[in-house]
């Protein structure tokens, strides 16, 4: 019963976290006593003699109001602080074309990889290869082949990192599996001021369930959703970067409201995905064709590529004869036509699209995969292309079926893309995994893209997984609780806060001489489990650094992990972390492990030299000090947030 009775509230309420709970009960009793206890009518009518005991009274609310207020404070701001901290990280994985790999590595694994039955039950799965050929013909005829490290031990994922000379520059995007304000939240020190492009196609909120509210705050809520995530691209977008938004009649009046108070409008383009036939046409309107896209920059100064807006791809597919500079022409009757030419030639792109077809106007296109609000890749193309340049980032934090990443890739551009829902599994991945590995789809075509790089994809501890991971400090035997020995005030204010302290989603500074073996409890597949974090991958993206190489080095049984690159906020700094385990090191470890850092160069040349658990080498910083700074900055700052979406 109480289960049925937790569902049915969490789909019919908003649970927002409140940014001042104790300033706005203050408030709110202050106002209850003047209205409701000191009533000026009462007191004037009753006179001198009955006024000490009106005030008695409101002495007596005033104290216990306030005591009241302070315990519902605690527990809000204890809310707010793990909704607000930076997640842990708690899975990172590669997804790497066999091209991608040096030869001398993909040499000496071929062996690994033949014998991995998970690998080749994926490749049949997702890619329809034929299991039957497992060999290293097989693999060497196939260089679009693509190898997830989840499918590998942590000594073969070691060599194949490490065998990477930039491995941050190599990687082409990189996915996230978790909340999208946590996720953008992770990504601020790292992608500051980096993304020249934000396409979004959020929740259209029409009330069929593709956005849980209750009645009366569906518009409110769906707001402060968009709002929380649109003040965070302030940071991560780059000055001359622009952001698209896809939305519908529903709230594009109300988005603009909102976006227009924090970006500079440039155009609403309408995109036309009229299909005059069907159930739709039966109502008594003129019938809906249109969908909106809002075109905002963050300043009057962007990246703008225009556009023409080529024939059609009929016309174009004709195009397939190569001359000896490797430009397409079409041969007819007359002189070649040359395909960059005819691109060149076409008319300029107004703010109507009618161009593009929608999945309603061609239900048997050849990329479509079934997702419900998928869209087409030549939108995302045509949005890419015109705000972005090789190389330059695009983000997409609603990643729905993962048209962005697959488009970014085609074309030659960076990614980040963010999604919490099952489908990441289910729908995103697999895609992405075929796009690697050359599935021709639309843009395919156009860009000559025919497989091949390498992405990240990463899993973030959440909101739920925090709240579940906190651990209370037992009180010592034979000692008195500490509620005993300080009184009401530490009950009213400290207890949460102190008591929790330990929480390994509240890092534990102490377990850090441990790092490999840092575990928290996380959902999964609806039952609670014991999940490792990666305090490396982590840390990294704490303090927005660029990893060109990721190594692992042996002095006997001990194992260092060592990241080497540089931070956005000091480019051109070298940056080295390095990780071990120090638990129970005493003097003489420390000397040895700062000779065996020298000895095998691991800082060598390094500006800055970060170490976990203590440390003797030379100039070294301790991890543990910037990690709390950085995991713990701006919470229980001024802008409080709903852990479903709203302020």
């Amino acid at each position: 019963e109480r289960h049925l009775q937790r569902y049915a509230r969490g789909n019919q309420s908003d649970f927002f976290i409140h940014k001042d709970l104790a300033g706005f009960l203050s408030r709110e009793l202050d106002f209850y006593i003047k209205n409701e206890i000191l009533n000026l009518d009462d007191l004037t009518n009753a006179g001198e003699r009955a006024g000490a005991g009106w005030f008695q009274i409101m002495r007596a609310v005033k104290s216990v109001g306030g005591d009241i207020i302070q315990f519902l404070a605690q527990i809000e701001d204890f809310q707010k602080t793990l909704w607000e901290k930076r997640k842990f990280v708690t899975d990172v994985q590669y997804c790497v074309t066999l091209g991608a790999m040096g030869g001398d590595f993909l040499d000496g694994a071929i062996a690994e990889i033949i014998a991995n039955d998970a690998q080749w039950a994926e490749w049949c799965e997702t890619l329809g290869i034929d299991p039957a050929d497992r060999s290293a013909a097989f693999l060497k005829a196939n260089p679009t082949l693509v190898l997830d490290t989840a499918h590998y031990d942590a000594d073969f994922n070691d060599r194949l990192l490490a065998s990477f000379p930039d491995l941050d520059g190599m990687t082409d995007g990189v996915l996230i599996h978790g909340e999208n304000w946590q996720a953008l939240r992770l990504m601020e020190e790292k992608y500051r001021g980096a993304v020249k492009c934000v396409y979004i196609d959020p929740p259209y909120n029409t009330g069929t369930g593709d956005f849980l509210y209750k009645d009366t705050y569906q518009h409110s809520s769906w707001l402060a959703m968009m709002q929380n995530r649109a003040e965070l691209l302030k940071t991560l977008v780059d000055d001359r970067g622009s952001i698209y938004c896809q939305i519908d009649h529903i709230e594009t009046h109300r988005l603009r409201e909102l976006f227009d108070a924090l970006f500079e409008f440039q155009r609403e383009v309408i995109w036309d995905i009229s299909v005059l036939s069907g159930f739709k046409t039966k109502v008594l309107n003129w019938i809906r064709g249109h969908e909106s896209i809002l075109f905002y920059t963050l300043s009057g100064s962007y990246v703008f590529n225009k556009l023409s807006q080529p024939h059609n791809e009929k016309y174009l597919a004709r195009f397939n004869k190569t001359d000896e500079n490797g430009r397409k022409y079409f041969a007819g009757r007359g002189p070649r036509r040359y395909l960059d030419e005819v691109i060149k030639a076409g008319k300029p792109i107004g703010d109507v699209w009618s161009d593009i077809m929608s999945f309603q106007q061609q239900p048997t296109a050849a990329e479509r995969i079934g997702f419900d609000t998928q869209k087409p890749e030549k939108l995302l193309e045509r949005i890419i292309l015109s705000s972005t340049d090789e190389n330059d980032v695009v983000l997409d934090y609603f990643g729905g079926s993962g048209t962005t990443a697959a488009c970014a890739q085609k074309i030659g551009r960076k990614y980040v893309l963010c999604e919490m829902d099952n489908h990441f599994d289910s729908t995103i991945m697999p895609r992405m995994k075929r796009t690697l590995y050359g599935e021709v789809t639309a843009v395919s075509r156009t860009s000559g893209y025919k497989g091949g790089g390498m992405f990240k994809y990463i899993r973030i501890e959440s909101y739920e997984d925090a709240l579940d991971g906190i651990e209370f400090a037992p009180t010592a035997a034979g000692q008195m609780p500490l509620e005993d020995r300080l009184g009401d005030e530490y009950v009213l204010k400290y207890m949460l806060k102190w008591e929790s302290r330990g929480s390994r989603t509240m890092l534990n500074a102490s377990e850090l001489t441990r790092p490999f073996g840092y575990s928290l409890r996380c959902h999964a597949n609806g039952e609670k489990r014991e999940s490792a974090a990666d305090l490396a991958e982590t840390f990294n993206w704490l303090i927005g650094m660029s990893a060109r190489t990721r190594r692992v080095y042996r002095d006997g049984e001990r194992r260092y992990l060592v990241y080497d690159g540089e931070t956005r906020a000091a480019p051109g700094r070298r940056t080295a972390v390095i990780w071990r385990d120090t638990d129970g090191w005493e003097e003489s470890d420390y000397a040895r492990d700062r000779d065996f850092v020298a000895e095998r160069e691991i800082a060598a040349g390094a500006d800055v030299v970060y170490a976990n658990g203590g440390s003797a080498i030379p100039n070294s910083r301790a991890v543990e000090t910037l990690f709390a700074e950085r995991m713990f900055a701006g919470v229980n700052g001024a802008n409080g947030v709903n852990a479903n979406g709203g302020i």
